[in-house]
C-alpha cells in the first residue's frame, strides 16, 4: 500500500471522533445565518441578499452531509474488516491510546502490534475501496477541505507522531481554528 493511502486512512479516522461536533456547530452556524439575515438584509448590500444567504446556507448543509457521509464511511469500514484490527485502529487513532496501552487492553505483544497495525491500516483502506472511497475519490472530496486536509498536512509531515498528547493537543487546535474561521463566514 502507497503511503498516501496509509496517511489518508489514519486522517479519516483521526477525524472521526471530530465531525459529530463539527456537523452540532454548522448547525448552529446555520441558525444564525438565517436569523440574522433577517437583521442585515439591505437593498444596499448584495452580501446579505436573499441569494447570498441561501449560497451560505446550502454550502453549510453540503459541508454537513460530507461529514455525516465521511462518518457513516469509517463506521462501515471498520465493521467490515476484522474485529482485532477494527479494535487496534479504533484504540489507536480514535481513543488515542498510546501502542503500548492497546497492546495491553487487547493482550497482544508490542512486537506484533506494529505489524497488526500496518495490516489493519491495509483493510481499512481496501475496505474503504470496497466502498467506492478510493484515495483519488478522498482526494477529489476531502482535499480542500479545510479541517480534512489540516489533519492530513499534520499526518504527512509526521507532526502528531511526536507524543501522545501533543497530538490530541494539535488537532484540538486545528479543530477550534476551522470552527473558527466557520463561524467567520456568519452575517
Amino acid at each position: 500500500m502507497t503511503s498516501n493511502k496509509k496517511i489518508w486512512s489514519k486522517t479519516l479516522l483521526s477525524s472521526y471522533n471530530y465531525l459529530g461536533r463539527l456537523c452540532e456547530s454548522i448547525d448552529k452556524i446555520i441558525e444564525k445565518t438565517a436569523v440574522n439575515s433577517y437583521y442585515c438584509f439591505s437593498f444596499q448590500n448584495s452580501e446579505n441578499s436573499i441569494e447570498n444567504i441561501s449560497k451560505k446556507i446550502i454550502n453549510f448543509s453540503n459541508r454537513k452531509i460530507d461529514y455525516i457521509n465521511l462518518k457513516v464511511i469509517i463506521e462501515k469500514a471498520l465493521k467490515s474488516i476484522p474485529k482485532i484490527s477494527a479494535k487496534l485502529l479504533i484504540l489507536k487513532f480514535i481513543q488515542k491510546l498510546s501502542i503500548e496501552r492497546a497492546c495491553e487492553l487487547l493482550n497482544i505483544t508490542l512486537r506484533s502490534s506494529y505489524r497488526r497495525l500496518n495490516n489493519a491500516l491495509d483493510e481499512f483502506c481496501a475496505s474503504l475501496t470496497t466502498f467506492g472511497f478510493t484515495i483519488e475519490k478522498l482526494e477529489v472530496n476531502y482535499s480542500t477541505d479545510p479541517f480534512i486536509s489540516s489533519i492530513f498536512k499534520l499526518i504527512k509531515n509526521n507532526n502528531y507522531l511526536i507524543e501522545e498528547k501533543a497530538e490530541v493537543i494539535t488537532k484540538d487546535c486545528v479543530f477550534n481554528r476551522y470552527l473558527n474561521e466557520l463561524m467567520a463566514n456568519v452575517i
